[in-house]
Order: structure tokens, then C-alpha cells, then sequence
């Protein structure tokens, strides 16, 4: 005869997988230098911070404590975001994806289509989401993240204002055929119908029916994008490899580069107010004031930051490698460090 023990063992193993945030915390003072931390999303007091290895931390009171919440893997966590609603998605290696329907109190691994890793993800106002990843992938789930399906994209140049084909750039020229399965590496939407993703060979693409089609816009660098800003239906901005940023005021018809005189890669943005925050590789912080000035803001880090975000005027955060999760309340003049050493 079989234990009712082991019986018992074996059906809460056949349960879907589920995580809170009660007795299975950690404090942050166990994140070393051998972790890395990729995102950061907020809702209300409420802040989340992604990372490696199958790292979820958050806190409830805007940042003055952290834990570290199991997620039930050691998979790299990249991408997380949050709606109003409580209804939050991360993604990660290997086409994972998590969902929460109740403000991240519990988390539950949801199927995924695909097992390519997966860069970005995004939700939209109704509870839509997508995300995206290598090999031109793109994903969407209609409800709330519990059910997903493949999305294609037009790869085709993009055409110009007098209905010809558009420039590609020197590296999709050499790599024939490659737009088709670009890296794509971070999306965004502004309201249910119209939102934006970038990636690979200075990729943008966009959609203004929800997600149903995605066609390429004309963009003003070639180089490798891996971040995207949208503030509305008309200004939206995009970083990547070499000091690259480039914006649009027209929902992309035309975009421009802008000159943040660096080198290092921007991997992260942020809009707070008038001041535009980016963070980068070798512990780079740059804010762009009201005159489109940028300033160098001191990280005290030699490794790369991946994402910033503010709560207000003053409270804000940056993540990186090294395990670093960085804190400012005096709106980026000076940051001090949570974790990482």
C-alpha cells in the first residue's frame, strides 16, 4: 500500500506552479556578486526587480526594505511589467513566462509557445500582453498573460513618404534574410491598439490594430537597439549599442538621433518629469534636462546598469550586473546601493 504521505507529495506536485511572498523570502543581503539584476517595474508603493539566477525581488513600502521572492526557478528573469489592475507578467530564458493577477502577492508559470529567450514584455491598458525576444520572436496573450500564441511581423524595408522601398542598414545588407528572425528586445504600447518594438539592425516596428500587424518604420541608426520609451501616441524613444538614442514626435514617421555624447551602450530609460535618465554599460547615468543638456551622474560602479526607474521627483532605482541595486531620493544626484558588491 502506497503512504497517504507520499499520495499527498505526488498530488501537490502535479499542481500548477504557484509562489507568494510569505515565508518564502530571502533578505536582499544574499544578493552577491555573481547575480545580476535586469528590470524594474512599480505600481503604486509597490516596486519589482527582475534578474539571474530566477531572481524576483520586491518591496512594499517604494523601496526602503526588499526581499527576494522564489519564483520556483533559477532560469535569468529579463523583462517584467506591471498594469494598474494588479495583472503582471515577467519573461525570461527559454520562453518563460510568469504571471500574477493579484498585484505580485503569488506568481503562477504560465505555457508559453515558444523556447527562444524573451527580452521584453509589455502590457496593455486591458490586459493584453506581449512580449518579444530572439529570433524574431513576438508573443501575445489576449487574457491577462494565461493563454499566448505566435504574432508575425513584416520584415520587408520600410517604405518611404514617396512609397518606395526604405534604407536598411549596412549589417542587414551582409546578413541577407536576417531581419526575418532579428533579436528583438524590448516593446512597449501606449493604450490598447498602438505600440512599438525594436531590436536588431536598428529594427522598429509598429502597430496601430492591436498587435494583428506589425510593419517596419524607417529608422535612423542601424545599430542595435535595446531599449524603447513611449510617453504617447507621438513621442516615443529608443537606445542601443554606442551611445545610440533616437526619438520621434510623430508616432515614427520620422525618426532622429540625438547626440548623447557617449560610447557606452544605453541599455535602460526612464521620463520623470522633464528629465530624461539613461543607464548603460560601466556604470553610466546620464540625465537630459528641459535644454536637452546631458549630464553625467555619478553610479560609483564600473559594470553595466540595465534599467532605471523613478516613483517621483526624487525616489528612484537602477539595476545592473554585479548583483547592484541602486537607490536615489535626492532625483539622481546621488545613488547608494541596496545589493551587490
Amino acid at each position: 500500500m502506497i503512504p497517504r504521505t507520499l499520495l499527498a507529495f505526488v498530488a501537490l506536485s502535479l499542481l500548477p506552479a504557484a509562489w507568494g511572498a510569505g515565508p518564502e523570502t530571502r533578505p536582499l543581503e544574499e544578493i552577491s556578486h555573481r547575480d545580476k539584476l535586469y528590470d524594474i517595474a512599480a505600481r503604486g508603493d509597490d516596486v519589482f526587480v527582475t534578474g539571474y539566477p530566477g531572481l524576483l525581488l520586491v518591496s512594499r513600502d517604494r523601496g526602503k526594505s526588499f526581499q527576494v521572492i522564489d519564483p520556483g526557478t533559477r532560469d535569468a528573469l529579463f523583462s517584467i511589467d506591471l498594469n494598474a489592475s494588479g495583472i503582471g507578467v515577467v519573461v525570461g530564458r527559454g520562453g518563460m513566462v510568469l504571471v500574477t493577477s493579484d498585484g505580485g502577492k503569488s506568481w503562477q508559470r504560465e505555457k508559453s509557445p515558444v523556447h527562444e529567450n524573451l527580452f521584453g514584455v509589455a502590457l496593455t491598458p486591458a490586459g493584453g500582453a506581449w512580449a518579444v525576444g530572439n529570433f524574431g520572436t513576438i508573443i501575445h496573450s489576449p487574457d491577462a498573460g494565461k493563454s499566448w500564441q505566435k504574432q508575425e511581423y513584416d520584415a520587408s524595408p520600410p517604405m518611404t513618404e514617396e512609397g518606395r522601398g526604405g534604407a536598411v542598414s549596412t549589417a542587414e545588407k551582409e546578413n541577407e534574410g536576417a531581419a526575418e528572425e532579428a533579436r528583438l528586445n524590448a516593446v512597449a504600447f501606449v493604450d490598447d491598439q498602438q505600440g512599438w518594438i525594436v531590436g536588431e539592425f536598428g529594427m522598429v516596428l509598429h502597430t496601430t490594430d492591436g498587435g494583428a500587424s506589425w510593419k517596419r518604420q524607417p529608422s535612423a541608426s542601424g545599430k542595435l537597439l535595446f531599449c524603447l520609451l513611449a510617453l504617447d501616441s507621438n513621442k516615443v524613444l529608443a537606445a542601443g549599442s554606442e551611445g545610440t538614442l533616437m526619438e520621434t514626435s510623430d508616432g515614427g514617421l520620422h525618426w532622429r538621433l540625438v547626440d548623447t555624447g557617449v560610447s557606452e551602450h544605453i541599455l535602460g530609460l526612464w521620463k520623470q518629469g522633464s528629465n530624461l535618465f539613461l543607464v548603460g554599460r560601466d556604470g553610466l547615468i546620464l540625465r537630459r534636462g528641459e535644454d536637452g543638456r546631458f549630464e553625467h551622474l555619478r553610479s560609483g560602479l564600473y559594470t553595466w546598469l540595465n534599467a532605471v526607474r523613478f516613483l517621483d521627483a526624487r525616489v528612484g532605482f537602477a539595476v545592473g550586473g554585479r548583483g547592484f541595486l541602486l537607490e536615489t531620493s535626492d532625483g539622481g544626484e546621488s545613488w547608494r546601493r541596496l545589493s551587490g558588491r
